[in-house]
């Protein structure tokens, strides 16, 4: 009777250390498999594109070849990378968001202009001149520039003190400096619009994408 007893109670000894083990195991799961950077949301992606395409529109209307461009950031990553690398732009290793593919875009076809924060005033003139030009301003008035020069006012012709100098010039001549993505870089990039483009694009703002009527210092 004893060893009846001894051999059940190793029977449930057994047992219990054999159900602790297993419980304590992890069973590995299978490794997931990520998605080519390529396939995202299909749903999510028109969405995006739609977006890109309402900036670039606020700013260049159906110029053609802009809206191109997005389609193209779209469909194949690759090629529009390597378009920005020719165009001496950023290359994109990831999908753009909207607001950079717009942005991009918009640079490459002369809508958008941009300055290194220590630029001086002749590469300032060479990046805004096209641009007021664009919109209808052929004959800017840069003499401001010369009054603070023959002043010896440098600190006033620092960019980051110049610039909202040179928005209130352009506001007197009916258009509004449009600062996109301000305090975000080394750059200054600006736009020249109507004060309505200056609000359809400020109700765009999204990622990779925002505008200000008002220079934020670097």
């Amino acid at each position: 009777m004893l060893r009846f007893f001894l051999i059940i109670g190793l029977i449930v000894l057994v047992t219990t250390i054999l159900t602790r083990g297993l419980r304590g195991k992890k069973t590995s799961s299978p490794p997931k498999t990520e998605k080519p950077k390529l396939i995202r949301d299909a749903r999510a992606d028109a969405a995006a594109m739609e977006r890109a395409h309402d900036i670039v529109r606020a700013l260049a209307g159906d110029d053609p070849l802009p809206h191109a461009d997005i389609d193209l950031a779209a469909r194949d990553l690759s090629a529009f990378s390597d378009r920005s690398r020719e165009r001496g732009s950023i290359e994109f290793v990831e999908p753009p968001t909207a607001g950079e593919a717009a942005c991009a875009v918009l640079q490459w076809h002369g809508y958008i202009s941009d300055i290194d924060h220590r630029s001086d005033t002749d590469e300032l003139k060479e990046a805004l001149d096209p641009l007021l030009e664009r919109r209808g301003i052929p004959d800017f008035d840069w003499s401001f520039i010369d009054d603070l020069e023959a002043a010896e006012n440098w600190e006033a012709l620092k960019n980051d003190n110049l610039l909202p100098i040179v928005a209130k010039h352009v506001a007197r001549r009916g258009a509004v400096m449009i600062f996109v993505n301000p305090g975000t870089g080394d750059n200054y990039d600006f736009a020249v619009g109507s004060r309505a483009q200056y609000e359809q694009l400020r109700a765009l703002k999204c990622e990779g994408f925002d505008v200000s009527d008002e220079h934020s210092p670097w």
